[in-house]
């Protein structure tokens, strides 16, 4: 039995970033690769209903947890990938290249009150070596700061009176 409907969200795959005619006409179809929810409302008996549909659409992860506000993030984030293809170069100088997958790599720094220090530690060492979703910032332009993955550096400097800064490394999983 089902009661009342109290969320409903919807998603287009299309990622394309259309900024004139040209890439209107002639930009490749590109799909979103991930879609973030961090507002669903907090119902300890909720049900949660995923419906996918389409002739080519798949779910790789579907990560349900709580969400925690780690803090302000400052502007300047670094996003990168660490590629585990390798290139093998023989004795006659011919290059072969063997793709595999990669990672997906971000550096964040945060501002947060001295007071949210213990505590983010405290998360942040109950999360060490467990996969979680970091989402920097919200909306559909920062998506590919969102990682699935871990941390895997914290580190604090308390450079003021009553606040400090914070850096997180984190890893995606391929």
């Amino acid at each position: 039995e089902s009661g009342a409907t109290v969320y409903t969200a919807a998603a287009t795959l299309d990622a394309a970033v259309i900024i004139d005619w040209y890439q209107y006409t002639y930009s490749p179809f590109r799909q979103m690769t991930e879609w973030v929810l961090s507002d669903l409302p907090p119902y300890s008996t909720a049900e949660i209903t995923i419906t996918i549909s389409g002739a080519t659409t798949s779910c790789g992860a579907l990560v349900l947890g709580e969400v925690y506000q780690l803090g302000g993030t400052l502007t300047g984030q670094r996003l990168g990938i660490t590629d585990y293809s390798r290139k093998d170069t023989d004795e006659f100088g011919v290059v072969t290249f063997v793709r595999r997958a990669y990672a997906r790599r971000l550096s964040v720094d945060l501002m947060l009150a001295l007071g949210e220090l213990a505590p983010l530690q405290r998360l942040l060492s109950d999360l060490r070596a467990m996969p979680a979703v970091y989402i920097p910032a919200d909306g559909p332009l920062y998506a590919p700061l969102v990682i699935y993955g871990w941390y895997r550096d914290f580190g604090v400097t308390v450079a003021y009176a009553t606040s400090c800064l914070c850096s997180l490394e984190l890893e995606g999983l391929t």
